[in-house]
């Protein structure tokens, strides 16, 4: 696919989405990675992370009454609430994962940035202090040390260690820990381009203290722009098979679930997780199916049962005539093509399909799916996602 020529009309037909071509167009967002981290939205790297260009556009053009309750049922990194915060409107996220509802909670909760500054003075001359008792600290995997080196063992134990000082303020111990996980991947052996973990033995020791101070400081500097009528918003550990919101009292849904044989979540982020102290191993049995790493096409069925679930409760709760915007993606296993956007639509029954978006990624975004990768010469994802707008009947 060249991104330059593309062809809309085979594309759909290539992907059984040919039915909708006469609302179907497409998008490219032009932005880079670093000039869409505004605001809170560079706090932690989330890979397969929904684009924040992509919540803005669909909330000012589709929750047209501002007063009305945004529903995010997969949270992911909380975009969906922090463009909701940046337009004052109210909005609830759930995920089943902890590390995506502190994330999100960390987003869209303001501190006072001397408040931060002050706990990072008070960190420093933590750090001067000679390291002991720090195994309650460390977590309890045979793989650690394949992925860490000693003294970054060590040092991550010890910031935890001050964390967990800090419970008695659950504000300011949330967004330490968000602090923790987002450096977790740079203090690894591990690649740092995608989200699946391989080992780079030529990576060395890095100084763990430096980069946690770093990225707090970051997160003070973006409070001192935090504008005061900024909504915090509310993020839910809860499953969205089982939203606990009433029926009829959601004014619009954006959901982005996981893409099939993309991402469990809980494994690409299991060492964020469990340097945190969060349910790594009680995480998987409530994600969404995605085959993830099995590569077999015959198991999507399973995906669209629970993705028909969700939709389920997504309908339940939403109000008459409003929108849901849905962002999915197919997949490529052993080079055959998966069309998974197009076996969920051809049973919907309780909504229509408004418009399909076709955005088409940059041969320069991060390679998200192994499936997916391109050589050398071709960097970046060949499969463009797919954005529906739809709406309740």
């Amino acid at each position: 696919m060249n991104p330059i020529n593309f062809d809309l009309e085979s594309y759909l037909k290539e992907s059984k989405l040919d039915k909708f071509k006469k609302n179907a167009e497409t998008w490219r967002i032009e932005e880079s990675s670093q000039k869409l981290q505004y605001f809170t939205h560079g706090f932690f790297r989330y890979y397969g992370k929904f684009p924040p260009p992509i919540a803005s556009r669909f909330l000012e053009e589709y929750h047209t009454k501002s007063d009305e309750l945004i529903l995010d049922p997969m949270v992911g990194s909380g975009t969906t609430l922090v463009e909701a915060s940046i337009r004052n409107e109210d909005a609830v996220g759930l995920d089943v994962n902890e590390l995506s509802v502190m994330i999100s909670k960390a987003k869209t909760t303001y501190i006072n940035p001397k408040k931060i500054k002050d706990c990072l003075i008070e960190f420093e001359k933590f750090t001067t202090k000679k390291i002991t008792k720090i195994d309650s600290f460390t977590p309890n995997d045979k793989y650690l040390e394949h992925w860490f080196h000693t003294q970054n063992i060590s040092e991550l134990a010890n910031i935890r260690r001050f964390i967990e000082s800090k419970q008695d303020d659950p504000k300011i111990s949330n967004l330490l820990k968000v602090g923790l996980a987002s450096i977790i991947r740079n203090v690894s052996r591990a690649s740092k381009a995608m989200g699946r973990m391989f080992l780079d033995p030529a990576l060395e020791e890095v100084d763990s203290y430096q980069m946690f101070i770093k990225k707090i400081l970051k997160y003070a500097d973006t409070m001192e722009n935090w504008e005061s009528n900024k909504k915090t918003q509310k993020v839910y550990l809860k499953n969205a098979k089982n939203i606990p919101l009433k029926d009829n009292s959601v004014g619009m849904t954006i959901c982005h679930p996981p893409y099939y044989n993309l991402y469990k979540y809980s494994s690409i982020f299991k060492f964020e997780m469990l340097w945190t102290g969060l349910d790594y191993s009680g995480t998987k049995k409530d994600e969404i199916f995605e085959g993830f790493k099995l590569g077999k096409s015959e198991l999507v069925s399973r995906y669209i049962i629970d993705m028909n679930e969700i939709l389920n409760e997504i309908w339940r709760v939403m109000k008459s005539k409003r929108y849901c915007v849905l962002m999915m993606g197919d997949a490529v296993i052993k080079e055959k093509r998966l069309n998974t956007t197009a076996l969920l639509l051809q049973n919907l029954k309780k909504f229509d399909v408004e418009k399909i978006i076709v955005r088409i990624p940059k041969y320069t975004e991060a390679s998200y799916a192994a499936s997916q990768r391109r050589g050398k010469q071709k960097v970046g994802v060949n499969i463009p996602d797919h954005i529906v707008i739809l709406k309740k009947k």
